[in-house]
């Protein structure tokens, strides 16, 4: 099972402070606790992916993007990633550029959009941000990073189980070794826009729609 918990992204508390805030908070909504404060211990691999060097059996992804902080945590490796989507006159130009130059040939043709497989398209803009999380998710699953490989594999038709979700401000994806059912927690504070990131996790193929069983709470 994969959780996902999306709330500010706080400039005042490092990102390390924010995993263990949340890993605890995780942790209490499963009724579960740790006596020792060492087993949050935060330990990083070559790439800089972080990992919880006294439970190792416990895996964890962050991102965050502007003021949203994502942080998804399950008993499976994951990655995560979130991007604010930019609204500027030249957007469908950077993203055009920027995905020739770094996607891989099927992904460039659904962000052109002569994919027809690709069910969901809204224009250049919108599938790039969904596909950049995306392709973000899978390599931070494996803890690689972006490197000369990123053009050399496609979201859309990987084996890995990769979702996103996007309400036009925001686009975010998970991806997993293995289909994860994924539970997703909003923490944002009663002030804060109710709309962010509340819509359905959606495959990228055509064959797969929304799942009913990837449930959003509040």
């Amino acid at each position: 099972m994969v959780y996902i918990y999306l709330t500010e992204n706080d400039p005042m508390k490092t990102t390390d402070e924010k995993i263990v805030e949340l890993a605890k908070y995780h942790l209490s909504r499963l009724f579960l606790t740790l006596e020792s404060e060492n087993a949050f211990k935060i330990g990083r691999l070559e790439r800089g992916k972080p990992y919880f060097s006294n439970m190792l059996d416990v895996h964890f992804s962050v991102s965050h993007s502007d003021d949203v902080f994502a942080f998804a945590i399950a008993d499976v490796p994951v990655g995560i990633d979130v991007q604010k989507i930019k609204h500027r006159p030249d957007e469908e130009e950077r993203c055009l550029k920027i995905a020739r130059r770094y996607f891989h040939t099927e992904e460039i043709a659904a962000v052109e959009g002569r994919l027809e497989s690709f069910w969901d398209y809204r224009g250049i803009v919108s599938t790039f941000y969904k596909i950049w999380c995306g392709k973000e998710a899978y390599v931070k699953l494996s803890g690689k990073g972006i490197d000369g490989d990123f053009s050399k594999f496609s979201v859309i038709s990987t084996e890995k189980d990769v979702w996103w979700a996007d309400d036009g401000e925001y686009a975010v994806a998970y991806c997993t070794e293995e289909y994860g059912c994924a539970e997703t927690v909003r923490l944002f504070k009663e002030n804060k826009d109710d709309t962010i990131l509340h819509s359905p996790w959606r495959s990228y193929l055509q064959s797969g729609s929304a799942d009913s069983s990837r449930t959003q709470t509040s």
